[in-house]
């Protein structure tokens, strides 16, 4: 029988989005204050451990859209989507898994972009779970 975790992603009507990931804890990054352009603002736990990056996009020689990047470090496994819980707006999300070869994390992570946003993808109140399925 497989194995079903979700992970939570939000955003309340400020600027911070929250990640609830395998570690069991809520962590925050800042969507207003970003990197400066091509860097990643990161946020790390308690350990030093990266678990969220974000940068915005347009930036020379990188990509248009603003990429948020989550830990995924102590999942079942890698196999993820995205779920909708509340996203008042309809958008293009795009996303993809990634085992730490590349990404900012170093360590397997959830790489999520919106279609023509060029700041943070995740807007405010929105409410996402990450769903990752292991056999």
């Amino acid at each position: 029988m497989a194995t079903i975790k979700l992970y939570q992603l939000s955003r309340a009507g400020d600027s911070f989005v929250k990640w609830s990931g395998p570690d069991g804890d809520t962590h925050s990054i800042d969507a207003m204050n970003p990197a400066p352009p091509g860097q990643w603002a990161i946020t790390q736990d308690s350990n030093g451990q990266f678990v969220m990056a974000y940068r915005p996009g347009g930036f020379p020689g990188g990509p248009a859209d603003g990429e948020l990047v989550v830990s995924l470090k102590g999942a079942p496994s890698i196999a993820a989507t995205l779920l909708h819980e509340e996203d008042d707006f309809p958008r293009k999300y795009y996303f993809a898994t990634d085992g730490g070869g590349s990404n900012p994390l170093g360590h397997a992570a959830f790489i999520l972009r919106a279609e023509g946003i060029s700041d943070m993808p995740v807007a405010r109140w929105a409410n996402f779970r990450v769903m990752v399925v292991a056999p």
